[in-house]
């Protein structure tokens, strides 16, 4: 099962993966790439358009991170190609939403554009960006237990005062990956 509908924090887009079984990996060490997931990213059948941003999304790296392996059902929640508006979404209400459909060991993964600290709230909306530890809060008081966070999309160089779509730093942007767990 895989879902692609497209939800937004005022101007910014998240990228939720949810995996709705419990994953192999624990905590937020690295996992060994999984074959299958190697194997997909390297069919030839991918769009041009999808393997030519690899370099930059690293998708063996973050899939990796995840704990996708086969089997596991999976919701990809703005990951479509491309980030239109769709309108404020009440985040505490998604969360809530996902912890409901995730079974106990359920994870979620969340991947987004870093603001610079200290960002007032509206950088949502004006940025396309968001504070790491604002997500962090959310989703844990949805109910969900902080498993670890992945580096492998962090950018330092980013100036973190231009939205993601700028041509200075487009494809180049800081993010941040966190997963979590549902008890």
């Amino acid at each position: 099962m895989q879902c692609r509908p497209l939800f937004g924090r005022g101007g910014n887009s998240i990228l939720a993966v949810i995996l709705l079984g419990a994953l192999a990996t624990a905590g937020g060490a690295t996992a060994e790439p999984n074959a299958a997931v190697a194997a997909a990213i390297a069919d030839p059948a991918r769009p041009a358009a999808d393997t030519a941003r690899d370099a930059n999304r690293k998708p063996l790296e973050v899939l990796t991170f995840a704990g996708l392996k086969p089997g596991d059902r999976v919701a990809d929640y703005a990951g479509g190609s491309g980030y239109p508006f769709m309108g404020p979404v009440d985040m505490a209400a998604f969360n809530r939403a996902v912890f409901a459909a995730l079974k106990p060991g359920g994870v979620y993964v969340v991947l987004d554009h870093v603001a610079a600290p200290g960002s007032p709230a509206n950088v949502t909306d004006t940025l396309h960006r968001i504070e790491p530890g604002v997500v962090r809060r959310e989703v844990e008081a949805a109910g969900f237990r902080f498993v670890g966070e992945s580096k492998v999309l962090a950018n330092p160089s980013d100036p973190h005062t231009v939205g993601p779509f700028n041509p200075s730093i487009q494809g180049r942007t800081d993010q941040f990956i966190y997963k979590f767990r549902k008890p």
